[in-house]
């Protein structure tokens, strides 16, 4: 736990913050959870060095990279554009045995049910259903207005058919009171009870590295 900073996150504030842990962990196969302002001008450069730390540690090729960039850049956007979260935060594994990078992303905003209701979208259909909110995000579902995203939703459902179906990875989203978890086995979708809850949303990506299937296209995927 004092090792991957679980009690005290690294707290990333501008691009210079993550020279340190490039150079303590590029030999390890983890890094610490760090901890980012989601609004911050140094965003896009924390988070482009934090991809390229997880590229040496897990020393992806270049039919790993491109999937790497889009699933890490697609779900950090999402936090910025809808959990109304100050801060995100960035933790992930390489598994050498399995060949394969472990990523967590999370926030502590207003959940994916949250940002339904803040944007008065699909309420008749959600009610008070933290997990039909969620299945509306994986499918696909916007919360924005604009006609040329509707079907683009918050990036999930594209991220998890190129992680799931395309890689042969797993995908698992917690967001407030329900769950969705997609691998090889199917999908489940779980309203969790009333006294289980996390304000905010938790993204886990296990993605292949080593081991990315020979028929993967990325260009069918993206949008």
């Amino acid at each position: 736990m004092d090792a991957i900073r679980f009690s005290v996150p690294k707290i990333l504030t501008q691009a210079t913050d993550i020279d340190e842990i490039i150079t303590k962990y590029k030999e390890k196969t983890y890094t610490p959870i760090c901890k980012f302002l989601t609004h911050s001008e140094e965003r896009d450069t924390i988070e482009s060095r934090i991809q390229h730390l997880i590229e040496i540690q897990s020393k992806a090729t270049g039919a790993a990279k491109m999937p790497l960039t889009y699933l890490f850049s697609e779900l950090i956007t999402n936090i910025v554009e809808h959990s109304q979260s100050k801060y995100g935060y960035i933790y992930s594994q390489y598994l050498k045995k399995e060949r394969c990078v472990d990523i967590c992303i999370a926030d502590e905003g207003i959940t994916i049910f949250g940002s339904y209701i803040r944007a008065n979208k699909f309420i008749k259909d959600i009610q008070s259903n933290p997990a039909i909110a969620l299945q509306l995000a994986v499918g696909g579902h916007s919360t924005k207005d604009l006609p040329d995203t509707e079907n683009r939703g918050y990036g999930i459902s594209t991220s998890i058919r190129m992680l799931v179906e395309g890689l042969h990875g797993s995908f698992f989203i917690l967001s407030g009171g329900a769950f969705y978890r997609h691998d090889a086995t199917g999908a489940t979708t779980v309203k969790l009870p009333e006294s289980i809850e996390w304000n905010g949303t938790i993204i886990l990506l296990r993605i292949p590295i080593g081991n990315i299937p020979q028929n993967f296209d990325y260009y069918k995927y993206i949008e």
